[in-house]
């Protein structure tokens, strides 16, 4: 390791730590993308049909993010509202 990495990671502040949190979760975003969805290549030729491919494949991904957060909200709901 290079002395200027040992610093950088000594002087790791509270912004850091944020941003590598935030960074963490946009990537694992992508690997789901490529690993899961097909971005691994692009399935057709041309600038203007792979932007159509990556904005569907987002598109999907994040539509099933919002229906397991609402799912979650639901049965947390289910769960304020039960008898104890």
């Amino acid at each position: 390791m290079s002395e200027s990495y040992k610093q950088k990671m000594a002087d790791d502040g509270e912004g850091r730590r944020e941003a590598l949190g935030i960074r963490k979760m946009v990537e694992r975003k992508f690997g789901e993308a490529k690993k899961w969805h097909g971005m691994s290549r692009a399935r057709y030729r041309g600038k203007g049909k792979v932007k159509i491919q990556v904005l569907i494949t987002f598109l999907v991904l994040n539509v099933k993010r919002i229906i397991r957060l609402l799912e979650q909200k639901s049965s947390a709901q289910d769960l304020s509202l039960a008898p104890i």
